[in-house]
C-alpha cells in the first residue's frame, strides 16, 4: 500500500477511535437530558449564539448514536417523516439535527420540487432511502423506482418506504451496470463500525473512475450482488439521480444518447478527480441544451462549463451535487 494510503488509513483509524471514545462517554448521560435538546434546535435562529452553542453538543451527541429504545423517529422539523433506527450516518444526522440541518438541506428542498413535477422518477444509490421518502412523498403518484445494490441498505430502505406508506416505490435491490453481460457484479463493501454509512464507499471493481483511500482498508469485504442493466430503466424517466461513488461516468456514458432523446433533470454528485465525468456533463449541456445549478437551500446557483470542468464546488458552495436540467426554474427558494 503506498505511503499516502497507509497515511489515510491511519488517520482514519485515530478518527474513528476518538469518536468511539466520545460516544462511549456520552453513552452514561441519560437520554432524557438530550431530548429537548434534539426537537428544539432546528426552530433555532441559525446565527444566534444558542444555535452554534446547541450544534456544537449535538455534534458530540450524535456519535452517540441513536438510543437503541427507538425503533422509529419522527423528523423534529418535519414531523410527517418517519424513518427507521439503522447503524447510518444519514439515519443518525436526520435524528439529531432534523431535515433543515441533517443532511443535504439544498439537494433534498430542490429534489422535492423536481418530484412535484416529475411523471417517472429513477434514482441510483437510494442508500437507506432518504431521497426516496422525501420525493415519493410529495409526489404520491409518480413512478417512482430507487435502486440500491447494499443489502442492509436496501432492506432499509424498503422498510422507510413502509414506515412513510408508500404505494409508489419499487425498490430494486441490485447494482446498474452499464453493460448487460452479466447478471452480477462484484460489490466492494466496508466491513465494521468504523465507517459513518452502512454503505459509504461502495463502488464496483475495477470500474470507478474515482480512487478511494479508504476502499483499501484490509476491513473491506467484496460479495456478489444481482445486476441489472442501466438501459433497461431509463425508458420514460423525467427525473433522475445518482450517487454511485464513482460510476457516474460509466453509467451515464452508456445512456448518452437516451439522455440527449429524453433531457431528464439529473441530479448527481460531482466528485473530485473526475475529468471523464466532467467532460461528459459539459458534453450534454452543449448537445441537450441542459442548463448546470448547484443546490442550494435558497436557489439554484448557475454553474458554466468552465465551472464544471474545474471548480471545486464543495470548497465554494459545500456541497457536490449539481443538477442538469432543461427546466424553468425559480430564481429564489423551491418552496416546501
Amino acid at each position: 500500500m503506498p505511503d499516502t494510503l497507509k497515511s489515510d488509513t491511519l488517520k482514519s483509524k485515530v478518527r474513528t477511535a476518538g469518536r468511539n471514545g466520545v460516544a462511549a462517554g456520552l453513552r452514561l448521560v441519560p437520554e432524557p437530558l438530550f431530548t429537548s435538546l434534539r426537537t428544539s434546535f432546528p426552530a433555532t435562529a441559525a446565527t444566534s449564539w444558542q444555535h452554534k452553542a446547541m450544534r456544537g453538543v449535538l455534534e458530540a451527541v450524535r456519535h452517540r448514536g441513536i438510543p437503541e429504545s427507538t425503533n422509529t423517529f419522527q423528523v423534529a422539523d418535519n414531523p410527517d417523516l418517519s424513518f427507521v433506527r439503522a447503524d447510518s450516518f444519514v439515519t443518525e444526522r436526520l435524528y439529531w439535527f432534523g431535515e433543515r440541518y441533517g443532511y443535504e438541506p439544498g439537494g433534498i428542498y430542490w429534489w422535492r420540487y423536481f418530484c412535484r413535477r416529475s411523471q417517472r422518477v429513477l434514482e441510483l444509490g437510494a442508500n437507506i432511502g432518504y431521497y426516496t421518502v422525501q420525493g415519493a412523498r410529495v409526489a404520491p403518484t409518480t413512478s417512482y423506482t430507487a435502486v440500491e445494490p447494499h443489502p442492509g441498505c436496501a432492506g432499509t430502505c424498503r422498510r422507510n418506504v413502509e414506515a412513510n406508506n408508500l404505494s409508489n416505490v419499487d425498490v430494486v435491490e441490485a447494482a446498474a451496470v452499464s453493460t448487460s453481460a452479466s447478471g452480477q457484479v462484484t460489490l466492494r463493501l466496508p466491513g465494521g463500525k468504523d465507517h459513518y454509512t452502512e454503505a459509504p464507499s461502495t463502488g464496483f471493481v475495477g470500474r470507478n473512475e474515482v480512487h478511494r483511500s479508504d476502499a483499501d482498508d484490509p476491513s473491506y469485504r467484496e460479495v456478489i450482488v444481482p445486476a441489472v442493466e442501466l438501459r433497461s430503466l431509463i425508458t420514460g424517466v423525467d427525473l433522475f439521480k445518482l450517487d454511485v461513488e464513482g460510476q457516474e461516468y460509466d453509467l451515464l456514458s452508456s445512456i448518452t444518447e437516451e439522455l440527449i432523446s429524453l433531457r431528464p433533470t439529473i441530479f448527481l454528485e460531482l466528485l473530485d478527480d473526475t475529468p471523464m465525468l466532467r467532460a461528459l456533463v459539459a458534453s450534454l449541456c452543449d448537445r441537450a441544451e441542459y442548463h448546470c445549478f448547484v443546490p442550494t437551500p435558497d436557489r439554484l446557483v448557475p454553474l458554466s462549463l468552465a465551472g464544471v470542468s474545474s471548480l471545486d464546488v464543495r470548497a465554494r458552495l459545500d456541497t457536490r451535487d449539481i443538477v442538469l436540467t432543461c427546466l424553468d426554474v425559480p430564481s429564489g427558494p423551491p418552496g416546501a
